[in-house]
């Protein structure tokens, strides 16, 4: 995979109506939000802003649910229980998500 900012990633709101996708002490932002008040003003700004700020963990959970090559029972049993894990943790992401729509 290649290389990215590791997380987490978190969202900070700015006066002018945008939010920052920070890590960190935030005080370098990783990106810059715009929506509601700007030309497009269709985008769900903070809903878009959650699914930026969610894509470190949404990538770990793909590397574990894509998972290795797994020949040894023990070890698939293993792997099984992890990406069951990860399916779950999958799950309750994608519900934190989808919050604003409801």
């Amino acid at each position: 995979m290649s290389a990215h900012t590791p997380g987490p990633w978190w969202i900070n709101a700015i006066r002018d109506g945008s939010l920052d996708i920070c890590v960190g002490d935030g005080l370098s932002p990783l990106a810059e939000v715009f929506g509601e008040d700007d030309s497009i003003a269709d985008w769900p700004l903070s809903a878009n802003a959650r699914l930026i700020a969610a894509a470190p963990e949404m990538a770990e959970l793909l590397q574990i649910l894509a998972g290795g090559n797994v020949t040894d029972r023990v070890v698939m049993s293993v792997e099984m229980d992890r990406q069951f894990k990860a399916l779950s943790r999958a799950r309750a992401l994608l519900a934190k998500l989808e919050a604003d729509h409801e």
